[in-house]
């Protein structure tokens, strides 16, 4: 090859990387102007580019998604109140603590609405609804006897890390590295969590010398086990939720949507349901869009795999079973803001349990502070 022939083709490369490029950004550009309007369903007719790739596909598939969710299930409007106060801001990840008086979440630190500033873990008590600042981290989950609390964080380390620290001493008790999503069971004892990479997979730990130790060979993440210990609701490599029976060493599929993936199980107290957050895949394609994926809440029949949908509630992600299997929290977000915040429903009477879990209320014990 000659040198002169050589330079033609690094032209022509260089000529149709900048094309490539520019298509590119004028794409995206095009998508995020485009943005509000989405949102409030306009949907500029008169913009060629979005009528014909993108409006058709879009409509199609969302029209398809609401004759699902408002036909062919049922549908339950609950009443929903928001708990969480406007100067704490960017909530996610709730967390119940046993006796339903509390929850723990975290935030962005109160008064400074930046999403640069580090994730603080925060307590709230539903009875007062008073919020107070524990440490920096998130993902957080107290134990139900107001023991232990513990939560992930990146801080002074590259990988993610849960740190427990018992509550009336306020001791470092352990530190699980490449550890996520950190959950107790119901009585205490142990802490589920999953490992980070790209194949996840699910551990535990006893609380009497915090030593991990796998769960059989589940590969998922965001585990919850279920009051009576019998079951562990998960979400498989597919983003699928599925149900292990840890006394038979079997799998079962819960969910069953044809496009779209599911999140963040949470247990009702009699094991019958678990309300998880359905996320719509606008493009079919089981990857993250440009676009924010559509949210809403579902509840689904362990052993019938019978579906409701909690409507009138869209946005909403993370949901939280209460113990006493009264209430859910979960995380929404307003479309006209920014940031998250915490609202809780009331679970309709249809998935309420016929008795009620007696459990003793306990007064909590001190929130640790950051020292």
């Amino acid at each position: 090859m000659s040198f002169r022939s050589e330079r033609y083709c690094y032209l022509m490369i260089v000529i149709t990387v900048l094309i490539v490029v520019c298509v590119v950004g004028a794409t995206l550009g095009q998508i995020e102007r485009l943005r509000p309007m989405l949102r409030e369903g306009k949907w500029a007719t008169d913009n060629r580019f979005l009528k014909d790739n993108y409006v058709k596909d879009f409509t199609k598939y969302i029209n398809k998604f609401d004759k699902l969710a408002e036909g062919a299930l049922p549908m339950y409007v609950p009443q929903v109140e928001q708990i969480t106060p406007k100067e704490v801001v960017d909530c996610e990840d709730p967390y119940f603590t046993g006796d339903s008086r509390g929850v723990v979440f975290e935030a962005v630190e109160m008064g400074v609405p930046d999403r640069l500033k580090p994730r603080v873990v925060c307590f709230l008590d539903l009875v007062e609804r008073h919020p107070y600042v524990i440490e920096w981290g998130h993902d957080p989950a107290i134990s139900p006897d107001y023991r232990f609390i513990c939560w992930n964080s990146t801080l002074g380390t590259r990988v993610r890390t849960t740190y427990v620290y018992e509550i009336p001493s306020k001791r470092l008790m352990a530190k699980l590295g490449r550890s996520r999503e950190a959950v107790w069971s119901p009585d205490g004892r142990f802490l589920i969590y999953a490992t980070t990479g790209r194949h996840p997979q699910i551990w535990y730990a006893n609380v009497k010398d915090f030593k991990p130790k796998k769960l059989f060979d589940l590969e998922g993440r965001q585990p919850t086990l279920s009051y009576d210990k019998k079951c562990l609701a998960y979400q498989g490599r597919d983003r699928k939720i599925y149900v292990y029976y840890l006394n038979k060493g079997i799998k079962e599929r819960l969910t069953n949507f044809v496009s779209g993936y599911e999140t963040s199980p949470s247990w009702s107290p009699d094991g019958k349901w678990i309300v998880y957050t359905h996320y719509v895949d606008v493009n079919r394609n089981g990857k993250y869009d440009l676009l924010e994926e559509p949210t809403q809440l579902y509840v689904t029949a362990v052993r019938t795999h019978q579906s409701f949908a909690l409507g009138g509630i869209d946005e909403t992600s993370e949901p939280c079973w209460s113990p006493d299997g009264r209430y859910i929290v979960a995380r929404y977000k307003n479309p006209n803001s920014v940031y998250s915040c915490l609202i809780l429903i009331t679970v309709p009477s249809q998935l309420l349990p016929k008795q009620q879990i007696k459990e003793k209320q306990q007064k909590p014990a001190a929130i640790p502070s950051p020292s």
